[in-house]
């Protein structure tokens, strides 16, 4: 048996590694150099050995009750602070909260707010107000209901921070208009 080629060393050396960090993909690129020279580089399988963490909002109102429910027509505006967390719970900074438009309208859609505030840094205080509210009263968010409609949602997007491996994938929970 001759000894082992370089090339037979490094593939090896690759499947060892491709398998401890959970990675799938094709086996390694045949026509790989004997010698190796720091440009030579591992094929690229398309997977990543940092698994993403997928982000969540928790909402509550300024007055202390929990729960994205907010009431439409009113004479005054309502303060929702709604808080950056992984789905562990964790605080999560440098993020953006976008309120868009669901089946309520909001003006000026999207809106579009740093979560940077609270205690832990990972916070957007948003006050939200009717487009029927009398003069003076001011939001950061003004929704709207149909003539016709009793209930409506805002949804709520999050913009995880550059160079991070956050992600928001999964729906959030929207924020509930009703009259």
């Amino acid at each position: 048996m001759s000894p082992p080629t370089r090339r037979s060393v490094l593939a090896a050396t690759w499947l060892s590694l491709t398998t401890l960090a959970g990675c799938t993909g094709s086996s390694p690129d045949t026509t790989m150099p004997d010698t190796a020279t720091p440009n030579n580089t591992m094929p690229d399988t398309g997977s990543s050995m940092f698994e993403s963490t997928e982000l969540t909002v928790q909402i509550a109102q300024a007055d202390g009750s929990t729960g994205a429910t907010i009431r439409d027509a009113t004479e005054e505006s309502t303060t929702m602070e709604v808080y950056v967390v992984t789905a562990e719970g964790v605080a999560v900074k440098n993020t953006q909260v976008v309120i868009t438009s669901g089946t309520a309208t909001i003006e000026d859609d999207p809106y579009v707010t740093s979560a940077d505030g609270g205690e832990n840094g990972n916070m957007a205080k948003i006050d939200v107000t009717d487009a029927g509210s009398p003069a003076g009263v001011a939001g950061d968010v003004v929704t709207d209901l149909r003539e016709d409609q009793d209930v409506g949602t805002l949804e709520v997007e999050i913009r995880p921070p550059a160079d991070s491996n956050y992600v928001d994938d999964q729906t959030n929970p929207d924020i509930l208009v009703v009259r």
